[in-house]
């Protein structure tokens, strides 16, 4: 019981730790290089006219703008529920256990920055 109480908690961590990550200033040209990789991968399949292309890029940017929107709506929600599930796993363990448990969600957090960093240093356009 107490494994799948950590393991839930470690979910929760890391779907926190990842949106916060999401928050940033690079987010609006991650955005804009995902939009345009996607727009490549939709071209090179169904070889689109250069209207068609226009036409789809803006169709994902309304879809990005309308998903943040909606994340934004739903985030204090999910935060709430994170915290919530935090505080009932901490009660469930030792002190040692939580010290242990403090331990894994750094862990996690450095894991994250670090994919986020790497993942950024690649999306950026050669110059």
């Amino acid at each position: 019981m107490r494994k799948i109480a950590v393991m839930v908690g470690v979910l929760a961590l890391v779907a926190s730790v990842a949106a916060l990550a999401a928050e940033g200033a690079g987010k609006k040209h991650e955005v804009a290089s995902k939009l345009d990789t996607e727009l490549k991968k939709i071209d090179a399949r169904l070889k689109l006219s250069a209207d068609q292309k226009t036409k789809i890029k803006t169709l994902l940017e309304e879809q990005d703008g309308k998903l943040d929107a909606l994340y934004k709506e739903i985030e204090p929600r999910e935060k709430a529920v994170v915290q919530e599930y935090r505080g009932k796993i901490r009660g469930v363990l030792t002190p040692t256990q939580q010290a242990e448990w403090d331990k894994i969600k750094g862990e996690y957090r450095e894991k994250w920055n670090g994919k986020q960093a790497a993942a950024a240093s690649t999306a950026k356009p050669a110059h």
